[in-house]
């Protein structure tokens, strides 16, 4: 039988950059799957002073009354199969996955104002620092579940060792969403209050 859980988050980043992602140094060796799916918009910056406004026009993204300029949901999917045998039940077939889901502009043009160009490239390298962040998060969260997983011992029921790995693989993630929840707000914050003041 195969068993699967997953948990979603919400951030606001923006990614438009290759990423190398490391995963941890632990002794057991985990290798969860990473893939993206990008959904971008159009926005053309080239004759504005003013690109946050252009880009809350632009985005479709909205919290409440907010518009942000990109979203990200991450998941963390896992699927594994315990098998019976003479020293009681253990996972098998383990495998993770981390599926990042991204809304993100796709500038057309950038500002012709040098000053505002450069002010928008420090936004979005902000954004990009932010990026690496959150994919860096997700694929810990998945390392450590999978490592969990392996680590397991026997037990002398299925039912009981699928029951432990999926409530302690939801409680890892959920850790991770706790770490990222303040870096997500001043990260955001601290760049744009900055850009802003220029």
């Amino acid at each position: 039988m195969i068993w699967q859980a997953s948990l979603m988050r919400h951030a606001r980043l923006r990614l438009g950059l290759a990423i190398a992602l490391t995963s941890g140094t632990a002794s057991l060796q985990a290798s969860p799957q990473i893939t993206e799916i990008i959904t971008p918009y159009t926005v053309s910056l080239e004759r504005t002073s003013d690109f946050f406004r252009k880009l809350d026009s632009a985005s479709p993204i909205r919290s409440g009354r907010t518009k942000r300029h990109s979203d990200t949901e991450w998941d963390i999917y896992w699927n594994f199969a315990p098998k019976a045998g003479p020293d009681g039940c253990r996972l098998t077939r383990i495998v993770t996955e981390a599926v990042v889901t991204q809304t993100l502009p796709r500038v057309l043009s950038l500002p012709a104002d040098p000053k505002v160009r450069l002010a928008f490239e420090e936004y979005e390298a902000a954004m990009q620092r932010h990026a690496l962040h959150q994919l860096q998060l997700a694929l810990d969260a998945a390392t450590e579940v999978e490592q969990y997983f392996q680590s397991l011992p026997s037990s002398p029921s299925c039912r009981a060792i699928a029951k432990q790995a999926n409530s302690e693989g939801c409680r890892i993630v959920a850790r991770y969403r706790e770490q990222d929840a303040p870096f997500d707000r001043a990260a955001w914050e601290t760049s744009r209050n900055k850009t802003a003041q220029r």
